[in-house]
């Protein structure tokens, strides 16, 4: 991994011992299009085998209420001799990006993540990701003090917005990605693989036998299934905040009037909700915080399953599903994901993506595959207000 907002402080240029300058990289209304451009290009120069849209990155990082969270940084070398296509500042001299890291503080105010961090190849091995990464985490530390919280905690990957959930397996002890950021104080830590899941629902949606067992838990459990309302929006936003972390997706949508992007399950006596799912189509609002949701049924919908500049694609995504604690153990979770899929599919999307997966077995049943795979790697170095990263 090699709009209107509050302004952070990350406003000024610094040059490292070895001649390089390092300058923030901050969205707003104001931001130069150059620098956006400049990141675009730098991501696909780093990253080529995982392309974003230019209009998916740049609503990604100009998101109104996720832009103020970022601290990003671009690296340059800075010489006199300059070429004659080369950007130059105001005493001539060429500017040649070369690095870039995306990084982010939690809501919470004390976790932060590399979101991405990348070096052109011809300027590896020269410190610039070491150069870049310390920067981040002094100004991730920074921002955590003006909330006044400290940062207790700093992972590779990301939240919302979401890149990749933590460091992609296919980086790999080939490329020593893994290596790299251990000598710099990151520990992959014990547990289950993360994955990301898709399925071509083009024929198939939810396999007979699935579907079989879904509507028996419906009826032996007393359980409805219908897209929330606004009517439902007080009870369902009281239990997510009590249950889960994501509260917040459920209330952008909401903040749309996207309810019929969620798919809930109500005791059909009582009409409480006791399971929720995000079903997003082609025109949900969150869906432009995935960066990786256009790639993902590139390869078995075709270009059909790319986002194209100016378009959504027909990928469709399901996420934060959860089950109230008294419904749980009866299926309702299942069910629940099996409904919201047909309901996918009735809308005209062809493949759903699940992203940051850890539980097994469960969406399998459904007809799900792995997609991609990643490690979870966290700082283990110490984040005291003095400490450093070790490039």
């Amino acid at each position: 991994m090699d709009q209107n907002q509050d302004q952070h402080t990350t406003t000024s240029t610094t040059m490292s011992p070895i001649g390089l300058s390092i300058k923030p990289f901050t969205p707003s209304i104001s931001t130069s299009n150059s620098d956006f451009e400049t990141v675009y290009n730098l991501w696909n120069a780093t990253f080529p085998t995982w392309p974003i849209p230019r209009t998916h990155l740049w609503n990604i990082l100009y998101h109104p209420l996720l832009a103020r969270q970022g601290r990003h940084f671009v690296a340059e070398i800075r010489s006199g001799a300059g070429t004659e296509s080369g950007d130059r500042n105001e005493k001539g001299q060429e500017r040649k990006p070369i690095g870039f890291v995306l990084a982010y503080l939690g809501d919470e105010s004390t976790k932060g993540y590399i979101s991405a961090l990348g070096v052109r190849e011809e300027a590896r091995g020269r410190g610039v990701g070491g150069e870049l990464l310390e920067r981040a985490v002094v100004e991730l530390k920074r921002a955590a003090s003006e909330k006044g919280c400290e940062l207790k905690s700093l992972v590779l990957g990301s939240d919302t917005p979401r890149f990749w959930p933590g460091l992609p397996t296919d980086f790999g002890e080939g490329i020593g990605v893994g290596g790299w950021f251990g000598r710099r104080g990151f520990k992959k830590l014990n547990g289950p693989v993360i994955r990301d899941l898709f399925k071509d629902i083009r024929e198939e949606v939810v396999p007979s036998a699935v579907k079989e067992r879904i509507e028996k838990v419906a009826m032996e459990n007393g359980i409805r299934f219908a897209p929330w309302t606004e009517g439902g929006y007080e009870e369902c936003m009281v239990k997510q905040q009590e249950n889960f972390s994501w509260a917040k997706a459920y209330a952008v949508l909401a903040a749309h009037s996207q309810y019929h992007e969620v798919m809930v399950a109500f005791d059909a006596k009582t009409n409480e909700q006791l399971g929720w799912t995000l079903m997003c189509g082609p025109n949900a609002i969150v869906k432009d915080i995935y960066a990786f949701l256009p790639l993902a049924g590139k390869e078995t919908l075709g270009e059909k399953g790319k986002e194209v500049e100016g378009e959504k694609g027909n990928v469709g995504l399901i996420a934060a599903v959860g089950v109230d604690k008294k419904a749980r153990g009866r299926g309702v979770g299942l069910a629940l994901v099996g409904r919201a899929m047909e309901n996918l599919k009735e809308r005209g999307v062809e493949g759903i993506f699940i992203d940051s997966v850890v539980i097994r077995d469960f969406y399998e049943r459904l007809g799900f595959e792995t997609r991609w795979e990643y490690e979870a790697w966290e700082w283990v170095g110490g984040l005291g207000k003095d400490g450093a990263v070790n490039t």
